[in-house]
């Protein structure tokens, strides 16, 4: 019986591994499993030289629940932030305007120069805009008010 608390402990460890790759719970699950029946089989089934004991047993359990639930937590935080790239990254962000617009001429956002469309008037060179919407390569731009 001893060996197979560390056959429990083994295949413990290969789907924690595995889940760190998947990401899906299911191997989280399984391996967490496992690992308590492994521990659980070397503590009552040992022999007195191979025994193991509970001091070590619960703190090892405890670790591995507490890294899971930090590693969970931090993939759960990431999906739920809001994405950073394409077209939801430029809505609200100021841009200098480098030909003015008239309602149509260019600004520079983030060292890259854009079409853009003016929907408060006219707004001269070096002035700084809002961007309010995004259509295909053409930034809808509004006057930056002064606080």
């Amino acid at each position: 019986m001893f060996w197979l608390g560390i056959v429990f402990i083994v295949l413990a460890v290969g789907l924690i591994i595995g889940e760190l790759f998947t990401g899906t719970t299911l191997m989280l699950v399984g391996g967490l499993v496992a690992l308590i029946f492994g521990l659980i089989v070397l503590f009552t089934q040992g022999s007195v030289l191979l025994g193991v004991n509970w001091w070590l047993v619960v703190p090892l359990i405890i670790v591995v629940l507490a890294l899971m639930a930090f590693v969970i937590w931090r993939v759960i935080k990431t999906y739920r932030r809001k994405a950073v790239t394409g077209k939801e990254d430029l809505v609200g962000q100021t841009a200098e305007v480098k030909e003015p617009l008239d309602p149509e001429g260019t600004v520079f956002y983030q060292g890259e120069y854009w079409n853009a469309v003016s929907n408060s008037g006219k707004i001269d060179h070096g002035e700084e805009v809002i961007i309010e919407k995004v259509d295909g390569l053409i930034l809808i731009v509004a006057r930056k008010t002064k606080p």
